[in-house]
């Protein structure tokens, strides 16, 4: 059975969602496409569908997302390294200004030889569990496992 990283999330909740992988780069999941932008670029959930989730369900193996970085014209996956990895929740991921941003960590580290699937995550993301890494005024909101 493949790892997952289920992401809860209580209503109403910011409308973006990103991911910064161990090496610094972003990765959007649900943003507000653009025509500018390559037309390998695409959110994984819309806006209007993400506004009314509960919860989000990332297969570590090929979850996906659009790396925000010049020059990467496709959707990559994410999960690709062992390390810490920063969840993201806000209305505007492109701006700090004025949004509040909902951070946490979970950290994606290999599984012992011959033990099945070959990744394990670690961590309570965006959540007000004891074990969470949070930097939200009100944590108690949102929950990930």
């Amino acid at each position: 059975m493949d790892d997952t990283l289920v992401l809860r999330f209580r209503i109403p909740h910011p409308q973006e969602l990103a991911i910064r992988a161990p090496d610094g780069t972003p990765y959007f999941l649900v943003y507000e496409p653009d025509e500018s932008l390559p037309s390998g670029w695409r959110p994984v959930v819309d806006k209007a569908s993400f506004r009314n989730m509960s919860e989000m369900h990332l297969q570590v193996a090929t979850a996906q997302g659009t790396p925000w970085v010049a020059g990467r014209k496709e959707n990559e996956n994410v999960f690709t390294k062992p390390g810490k990895y920063e969840v993201v929740l806000t209305d505007v991921l492109e701006s700090d200004a004025g949004h509040p941003r909902f951070r946490c960590q979970v950290s994606l580290s290999p599984r012992e030889r011959g033990k099945q699937p070959n990744s394990r995550l670690e961590g309570d993301a965006l959540s007000a569990a004891p074990r969470a890494s949070v930097g939200a005024p009100q944590p108690e909101r949102y929950t990930a496992r």
